[in-house]
């Protein structure tokens, strides 16, 4: 189980594979079928390696390879996070790359955005940045459904940079995009408001920020009642505002 005791990841891979649900496949890549644990450790390194690897082997049509495909990248560096740090940014560069795919591939431009994100999260922001704006265009042209979680993540890193004005203004395309896209994420939508908010904040508007908040917050304590975390993430945020 990647914890204790022994495991043979090539009698797991064949169990995988026998499956023909794509969710049921992933789940059995990452944990025991038996007692339901995840796999961790060297072995989760293993499966997710092994994992990617079907994923560029499989033929599926362009949704779900982009789906599944953009799975198995974060399911690899998380793997290898746990593991060895910040080596898992050195993986999404070299995986990216494996297997050929055009500049206006979807696939593609879906994880030039992703290797921006974990940029960001390993606190990297002026990396972050550069990769953003050569991607943003792409992400566009080719791959607009990546808009809401590219614009977003752009206004993110703009913040931690100090430039709130350029921030401003892909926040509120963030806005934009995940409300009146072809398939809108409440979730994505809370979440890039929220970005929205937060820089208004910071620049010296704390009761806009502080009125898009408590809208939110009526909506989280309705969609997902007042103990979630993301509902409390949102009081978080209006205590914030008042600081400033």
């Amino acid at each position: 189980r990647g914890t204790s005791g022994f495991a043979h990841p090539e009698c797991l891979e064949k169990m995988a594979a026998a499956s023909s649900d794509p969710q049921e496949e992933f789940e059995r890549y990452t944990g025991c079928l038996v007692c339901g644990q995840d796999f961790a450790g060297v072995l989760k390194v293993v499966m997710a390696k092994r994992y990617w690897r079907s994923r560029r082997l499989a033929s599926e049509d362009g949704a779900w390879k982009l789906v599944t495909r953009r799975l198995a990248m974060q399911f690899l560096a998380d793997a290898i996070f746990a593991v060895d740090g910040d080596s898992a940014v050195q993986e999404y560069l070299l995986t990216e790359a494996v297997g050929g795919l055009s500049e206006a591939d979807p696939v593609r431009v879906s994880n030039l955005v992703e290797r921006a994100n974990r940029l960001a999260a390993f606190g990297r922001s002026r990396e972050a940045l550069d990769l953003l704006t050569t991607t943003y265009p792409k992400v566009k042209a080719h791959c607009p459904s990546e808009l809401p979680r590219a614009a977003g993540l752009a206004a993110q890193v703009l913040t931690e940079l100090g430039r709130f004005d350029e921030a401003l203004s892909f926040a509120a395309e963030a806005v934009e995009s995940a409300e009146h896209g072809p398939d809108p994420d409440r979730a994505r939508v809370i979440g890039v408001k929220s970005t929205y908010a937060t820089v208004l904040a910071k620049l010296g508007r704390p009761q806009e920020a502080t009125a898009i908040w408590k809208d939110l917050l009526a909506v989280c304590e309705r969609v997902y009642g007042p103990k979630h975390d993301i509902t409390e993430d949102v009081r978080k945020d209006i205590a914030f505002a008042s600081a400033f």
